[in-house]
């Protein structure tokens, strides 16, 4: 199936290719630098987001339980009530050599878990 792609009309000085989490983030980064910016995106605009759509923006992390995330959320009365299992670095590690089937590259995926809070 063949999909009709409007034409650019304008100048940009960046083109980003994707629309996920990595591909808005460089787009947002550009504009803030006052740069032209062109996002390329195959998916429905409906399905926009990469993986992020799948997640519903969700990103893993390392963490040692609800009390390792109390900085990152703004607590109220439903913090209290709330169970949250460790996620340990050795965990986020095994999950990444899962997912990708061995092809994480492990320098890269270090930093990514240690960096991952």
């Amino acid at each position: 199936m063949t999909r009709q792609v409007p034409p650019v009309t304008e100048a940009a000085d960046v083109v980003v290719v994707g629309g996920g989490n990595a591909g808005y983030c460089a787009a947002h980064a550009a504009a803030l630098r006052g740069r032209r910016v062109t996002l390329i995106e195959r998916a429905p605009i409906s399905e926009a987001g990469g993986n992020s759509f799948f997640t519903a923006g969700a990103i893993r992390m390392a963490h040692d339980g609800v009390d390792g995330l109390r900085d990152l959320v703004e607590p109220d009365e439903r913090l209290a009530r709330t169970e949250v299992p460790p996620y340990s670095a050795s965990q986020f590690r095994a999950d990444m050599e899962r997912t990708t089937s061995g092809r994480c590259d492990p320098q890269l995926t270090g930093v990514l878990v240690a960096e991952s809070g």
